[in-house]
């Protein structure tokens, strides 16, 4: 069974491991100078790292692929949180509400959220909640059962343990 990407170096898709190399201290350093998440974001970036098994080439290993319901579903997250930092800004900083054109429709829907504030909180705040909850359950389980069926397919993790060729200098 073949891995799901390639080797850019060689296009070796057959065998990879994990690379063996001594640490230098550089995720200590950085939790220390840094702070804790340069040190979480550098762990992240060496423990998906593999080596070829054919030519020795150290590369990061690329994520699994996600589905098109998986995108979909983060880039509705994406855009609620867009419109919540917005309307917290908004909240923030009256003056900005005043740089927005007026409109009768607008002035119409402003005045029936003055008079019924209450029902416009219950109806709006779930309905934000239950929006949000359904795209992560979405993308989650999307991702989940096609991350299953590749898995069937390709090989996903790099072997442990596994011995790489000794690299041998070539002469041109």
């Amino acid at each position: 069974m073949k891995y799901y990407f390639k080797c850019p170096e060689c296009g070796n898709d057959d065998e990879f491991s994990l690379p063996r190399e001594e640490s230098a201290g550089l995720g200590f350093l950085l939790l220390v100078f840094g702070g804790f998440i340069s040190a979480l974001l550098y762990a992240d970036a060496t423990r998906r790292r593999v080596q070829c098994a054919r030519c020795g080439y150290i590369f990061r290993q690329p994520p699994l692929p996600r589905t098109p319901l998986s995108t979909m579903a983060t880039w509705v997250i994406g855009i609620v949180f867009l419109f919540g930092v917005l309307t917290s800004l908004m909240i923030a900083f009256p003056e900005i509400v005043d740089l927005l054109p007026q409109s009768l429709t607008l002035d119409e829907i402003e005045l029936l959220i003055s008079v019924n504030p209450r029902a416009v909180l219950f109806g709006l705040f779930p309905m934000i909640a239950a929006i949000l909850l359904l795209s992560v359950s979405v993308s989650w389980a999307s991702n989940h059962t096609a991350h299953a069926e590749l898995r069937k397919q390709f090989h996903t993790k790099p072997k442990q343990g596994v011995e790489t060729r000794p690299i041998t200098p070539t002469s041109g």
